[in-house]
């Protein structure tokens, strides 16, 4: 499956990267990979990456600057599609935060319990002494009665 052959480019990559860090290719490659597993944060980082060691380290031939550019164009529209998405994503968020949910209802906290939460603690939860219930009263009258 395409997912599978991703993970298989990331791990092959992540061998290249381990071997050299500043390989424009791998770098390239494996951002592409984690871009296509919806990965982005991971994505622009090695697309950043990519772009660094490419403008530190130039291209030895003209056929690499060749793939360097064209590497550099693609890395560029990923990058800016992936900026753009986080944009809208954390727009998007700061206004469902932003929101009061009770705007339409100002007197929502005047209708709210005020009665404190129930303890959950041992002695609450356990039964009370006996003696204290009107029936375990009456028995025990009756006890002595007889």
């Amino acid at each position: 499956s395409r997912s599978s052959s991703y993970a298989r480019c990331i791990e092959l990559c992540n061998i290249a990267v381990g071997i050299d860090p500043r390989c424009v290719r791998a770098l390239y490659r494996r951002g592409v990979a984690h871009y296509r597993r919806h990965e982005h944060e991971e994505a622009r980082a090695d697309f950043e990456s990519a772009q660094q060691s490419m403008k530190c380290f130039p291209a030895s031939s003209g056929s690499e600057q060749t793939a360097y550019d064209d590497m550099d164009r693609r890395m560029t529209v990923y990058l800016n599609y992936i900026r753009r998405k986080k944009a809208e994503h954390k727009q998007m968020f700061a206004k469902a935060f932003q929101a009061s949910h009770y705007d339409d209802k100002p007197d929502w906290q005047q209708k709210m319990d005020p009665s404190p939460l129930p303890s959950d603690s041992d002695e609450d939860l356990e039964p009370p002494a006996a003696g204290i219930f009107s029936c375990c009263s009456r028995r025990a009258t009756r006890k002595k009665l007889v």
